[in-house]
């Protein structure tokens, strides 16, 4: 499924999101430490971004590393523990679901995505229990 969304910082872009959005609820996360709570509460797999991430609609492989093209969508998002362990708590490491139909991904220090969400460019979703 997807939609335009207007206004954004990076004008036109798609909104593209899998069928589970329905079921996600909002969730306010105002500082980092708030964050680390609702994952380790939650669970890595229970949570869910909405966020602009740089994609691809097809796959790229070239020695396992992927490439993002530079197609700026706002997709549902999951954690991606592959180059940045949560249990760091260093960077994030957001990439589409499988449901979104895209490829890409975005690595961001905590305190910037604490900052992205607080200024609304990013959603923390909690998938519902």
């Amino acid at each position: 499924m997807a939609m335009k969304a207007k206004g954004s910082r990076n004008g036109d872009v798609n909104l593209k999101y899998g069928s589970g959005m329905n079921s996600l609820v909002s969730t306010i996360v105002s500082n980092d430490i708030q964050l680390r709570r609702l994952i380790k509460d939650k669970g890595i797999d229970n949570i869910r971004f909405m966020a602009y991430i740089r994609t691809s609609d097809f796959k790229v492989p070239i020695e396992a590393t992927p490439c993002a093209v530079g197609l700026v969508d706002f997709v549902e998002c999951k954690l991606d523990e592959s180059i940045y362990p949560v249990s760091e708590w260093y960077k994030l490491t957001l990439i589409p679901t499988e449901e979104t139909g895209v490829f890409g991904y975005e690595h961001y220090y905590i305190t910037t995505i604490v900052s992205l969400i607080n200024e609304g460019s990013i959603y923390v979703k909690v998938l519902n229990d």
